[in-house]
């Protein structure tokens, strides 16, 4: 394969039990600005029809793919191990790209440097009926525009990000690593996150995709969903700080380093635990304390822990973690 026969852009669509919308989904990929393009969809063992829906379409770009249903992250993972872009554009099946939207992200990425760009949705419901902001909130409460501030606001709000917006750079997929298959409702969650770790991350209000507002599916006997939310998240959480620089965590979090001084903020796993401490969720509080626990075991329950260059009263937080508990 040459260069000059490979796609500027791969867009990506996991497709499960979607026979009734990735019509629309395909329509407004092929109705794109930007023609230089392939159509990756992975069906992830649907049992609906999807199969017959995309194969009504006679169209070059489209690469059809059929697995049996092992989950998002396995379905986005072998999409992208078929992708031939230098840039990969996720779209899921129920949403709608509008006409411009890739010419405009490939833009943005190319102009300002960028690895990943994630654009606004618009909302719509079931039929394509336009919907208030207010039908999901979660993507226009945060004031966002690179990966420092998404950092911050991950910690704060959770995941903010349409799937539908986001197209990256293949090679910062293959840095980063696949979408994780253990995860099945926050896989794009941890892999935002990642993606903010390695830089070059912008987020834009411009609205390039509709978003269809989620509703309930039926699925066929025998399909797994998988691990809650609550459990996914957690594990998200436990590893958010995970191989974090103390420049992100800086640009993210500047008035805590102010505050906290050079001390804290140079080792970059005390401050996260600091921060997580401080966290107004219980269940994200509940990994600090775990960490400290860690630090008990490590240094004995009487006398001083050392949590960054900082002497902490063991017996003090002994304590506060028994009326936590």
């Amino acid at each position: 394969m040459t260069e000059t026969n490979r796609p500027k852009i791969s867009v990506v669509i996991r497709a499960f039990q979607d026979a009734k919308h990735i019509d629309r989904a395909i329509e407004s990929v092929l109705a794109q600005s930007f023609a230089d393009f392939e159509l990756i969809v992975v069906d992830d063992g649907s049992m609906d029809g999807t199969r017959e829906a995309v194969a009504a379409f006679d169209a070059p770009q489209i690469v059809y793919v059929w697995q049996p249903h092992l989950g998002p992250s396995a379905a986005l993972n072998r999409a992208i191990g078929h992708a031939r872009g230098a840039y990969v554009a996720f779209l899921a099946a129920e949403d709608e790209c509008l006409p411009d939207r890739l010419e405009f992200q490939l833009t943005s990425l190319e102009g300002g440097g960028f690895t990943s760009h994630f654009c606004a949705p618009s909302l719509i419901d079931e039929h394509g009926e336009e919907l208030d902001d207010h039908a999901a909130p979660v993507f226009f409460k945060h004031d966002a525009t690179d990966g420092a501030g998404a950092y911050r606001d991950f910690l704060n709000y959770g995941n903010f990000l349409c799937f539908s917006g986001a197209m990256v750079k293949r090679e910062a997929l293959e840095r980063v690593g696949g979408f994780n298959p253990g995860l099945f409702r926050a896989h794009d969650f941890e892999q935002w996150i990642r993606l903010c770790k390695l830089g070059g991350m912008a987020i834009s209000r411009e609205r390039f995709v509709r978003h269809r507002v989620r509703r309930e599916r039926s699925f066929p006997p025998g399909i797994r969903l998988g691990a809650s939310s609550d459990s996914e998240l957690a594990h998200v959480y436990e590893h958010f700080f995970d191989g974090v620089s103390v420049e992100l965590l800086k640009a993210a979090f500047p008035d805590e380093s102010h505050i906290w001084g050079d001390p804290l903020v140079d080792d970059p796993q005390g401050f996260a635990t600091m921060l997580l401490l401080l966290h107004p969720s219980p269940s994200i509080r509940e990994i600090a304390f775990r960490r400290l626990l860690n630090l008990f075991r490590d240094e004995g329950p009487s006398g001083p822990v050392m949590l960054s260059n900082f002497e902490v009263d063991a017996p003090a937080l002994a304590t506060a973690l028994r009326s936590h508990r």
